[in-house]
């Protein structure tokens, strides 16, 4: 008898950094071909399913080592929350073209692979000779964020450049958007430094860096399930709170 699987049993990464690195990883052994985008948290079940039914995306290592024997594409599925539980992103991951899907090439550069509207995974140049996959961050984004530094280093007191500086070191750390931070950051200081000649500013503190790997899941691990069994506690608690303030 076949097995099955159920789409609530999909493992969710402990953060978007985790998810990010699957993505890199998958991408750099072979699963180039990429769609992706976002769905309603209630409506991601019906989704994996289809996925799962289509190209066995949960199913086991072997069953995607068939599916390679058989001249079939390997795939793979990565979800994570947006920000605020309401949505989940997306990005189905295959090591072929998948039938009935429109599939993008990573390596194609006007097919690049993007995770929400802030990174786009890119091939640079390694310490020493090759090339190797790095997160970096969208165009757009980045002019963002650079416009974002400027107008907080004009700032006379420093107080919001600062404040930039402090809550930036939150991203995701990959090697491209490291060295985009970098460059952000350095022209906020700049601007500061250049209209308040006599006022100090210190340098911040070194960005951290990602020199290994990150463990991608809690212990035990997060799943689709369970998200959502998550978040429908939290929607009883809030209405049982209004019923309470409106009786």
């Amino acid at each position: 008898m076949p097995r099955t699987t159920n789409p609530l049993d999909l493992k969710i990464h402990k953060n978007q950094t985790a998810a990010m690195q699957s993505i890199l990883l998958l991408v750099s052994r072979g699963y180039r071909f990429h769609t992706g985008g976002s769905v309603d948290t209630p409506k991601a079940p019906n989704l994996v399913r289809k996925f799962d039914e289509r190209y066995d995306v949960i199913k086991s290592h072997q069953t995607k080592a068939t599916r390679k024997r058989e001249g079939r594409p390997a795939a793979t599925l990565v979800m994570h929350p947006a920000v605020g539980g309401h949505r989940l992103d997306w990005a189905l991951l295959a090591t072929g073209a998948l039938e009935g899907e429109l599939m993008q090439d990573a390596l194609n550069p006007t097919e690049r692979l993007r995770w929400t509207d802030k990174y786009v995974l890119l091939q640079k140049p390694r310490t020493g000779n090759g090339l190797g996959w790095t997160w970096c961050m969208d165009g757009k984004y980045l002019n963002d964020l650079e416009s974002r530094f400027i107008f907080a280093g004009r700032k006379a007191n420093g107080h919001e450049l600062q404040a930039l500086i402090d809550v930036t070191t939150n991203m995701p750390m990959f090697n491209g958007v490291r060295e985009n931070l970098k460059k952000a950051r350095r022209r906020g200081i700049d601007v500061f430094r250049k209209q308040n000649p006599r006022a100090e500013f210190p340098n911040p503190k070194p960005l951290p860096s990602m020199t290994r790997r990150i463990q991608g899941y809690d212990n035990p691990p997060l799943t689709l399930g369970t998200l959502l069994e998550a978040r429908q506690h939290r929607l009883d608690a809030l209405q049982k709170t209004l019923d309470e303030n409106y009786v």
